[in-house]
């Protein structure tokens, strides 16, 4: 298979799979508090990413690029991951997955002023039907008042979180491969996520078999999977322009001649 091929095959299993993650935690979600549950997927995803790196056996990152792994590892895989569990606890899977779509705007502008990377026709016709939607959302909801506001925040929260994590994984691969990368940023996100860990154990000792599950495929599909064939694209193509999708959303601009 051609590289062309792959790089097309890992985003197809990367957009799928996010998009499957927004229902997978809006379900689970009535089980598990935010917190636990970001910790027990970051724990299934480490133990599967770290199988995964034992066999690759490439150098840990270090200096300047561990320095950016960690730091993407803290905001997507820690701090994103928090802050989504808990906006599907106000929002429904598919507003929340719109909200985060604003993400690939912020990368885009960053992207285009900070590392050169242009700003296409399509890309800007792009960002402009995300930012129409989500004006859409804002101004529109349910009449629920404080519930709408506060989802809606939570959701353009992890909008910027998405974006600073895209930002920093795209200089880390620069000169750190993808599996490591990914399992290194995914093991910080679980020691950043480590105080959650009693209410995990407490809330997954009452849950059904079914959360339980979908614990496991977000640690296992969305997390360790997706991110990585998320690093792999975004390796090949770390420096050739900004990947416009949103982990658990979708293509909100299909990627610029460049990427």
């Amino acid at each position: 298979m051609s590289s062309k091929h792959l790089a097309a095959a890992a985003t197809v299993i990367t957009v799928l799979l996010w998009a499957c993650a927004f229902v997978v935690i809006r379900s689970v979600g009535a089980v598990l508090s935010p917190g636990a549950m970001a910790f027990a997927r970051l724990l299934v995803g480490s133990a599967a990413l770290a199988l995964v790196a034992l066999r690759y056996r490439r150098p840990l990152p270090r200096g300047r690029a561990l320095a950016f792994v960690l730091g993407y590892g803290l905001a997507w895989f820690a701090a994103y991951t928090v802050v989504l569990n808990w906006a599907e606890q106000h929002l429904d899977a598919g507003t929340a997955a719109l909200l985060v779509n604003v993400a690939p705007i912020l990368v885009t502008v960053v992207a285009g002023i900070v590392f050169h990377d242009g700003f296409p026709r399509p890309v800007i016709v792009g960002m402009g039907v995300a930012f129409t939607g989500v004006v859409l959302i804002t101004v529109g909801g349910n009449g629920s008042g404080a519930v709408d506001s506060l989802g809606i925040v939570l959701g353009l929260v992890t909008a910027v979180l998405y974006a600073a994590g895209v930002l920093m994984q795209k200089v880390a691969l620069r000169s750190v491969d993808a599996v490591t990368a990914t399992w290194v940023g995914c093991a910080a996100g679980l020691v950043a996520t480590a105080p959650f860990a009693p209410q995990a154990v407490g809330e997954l000792a009452h849950a059904s078999g079914g959360a339980i599950a979908g614990v496991i495929f977000l640690g296992i599909g969305p997390t360790a999977i997706a991110f990585t064939t998320w690093a792999k694209r975004g390796k090949r193509y770390a420096w050739m322009g900004a990947p416009r999708w949103a982990p658990g959303g979708g293509i909100t601009a299909a990627p610029n001649s460049g990427s």
